[in-house]
């Protein structure tokens, strides 16, 4: 499953010129990074990007289950992964059934996984501004 995530940057037409000529490895492997610790604690701590819990399971899961949403094997959490171009940066999981956990389906509610908060695009932000020296 990926996410994608597009940033309306058309203010800042300064930033890309100056950033034309730049290689952003950096600032995008540092956005990754960053990504993945804070997906990763988020999935922990069993809330979406926005910090709002997931739905609590059902009785009839808890029976069944250990009690943590989405963590009883840990495949999900340990397929989590990235990979950075010279000019792009992807943030995703290969495993086939997080699209319904992500958005959640008739019987289940929807746990959201990926994305970003508002926190987390200024956070990001911060590493290409820093990077390219403004």
């Amino acid at each position: 499953m990926e996410v994608l995530v597009d940033l309306d940057v058309s203010q800042w037409a300064r930033v890309r010129a100056r950033a034309s000529n730049q290689d952003l490895t950096k600032p995008l492997r540092e956005s990754m990074a960053y990504v993945d610790s804070r997906t990763k604690l988020r999935f922990l701590r069993e809330v979406d990007p926005d910090g709002k819990p997931w739905a609590p399971l059902a009785p009839s899961t808890l029976k069944r289950k250990k009690g943590t949403i989405l963590r009883e094997t840990g495949r999900l959490i340990n397929s989590l992964t990235w990979t950075v171009a010279a000019d792009s940066a992807v943030y995703f999981t290969n495993v086939f059934y997080s699209i319904y956990l992500h958005f959640g389906t008739r019987f289940m509610p929807a746990r959201p996984i990926l994305g970003l908060s508002q926190k987390d695009i200024e956070t990001i932000k911060s590493f290409f501004l820093r990077d390219i020296g403004l």
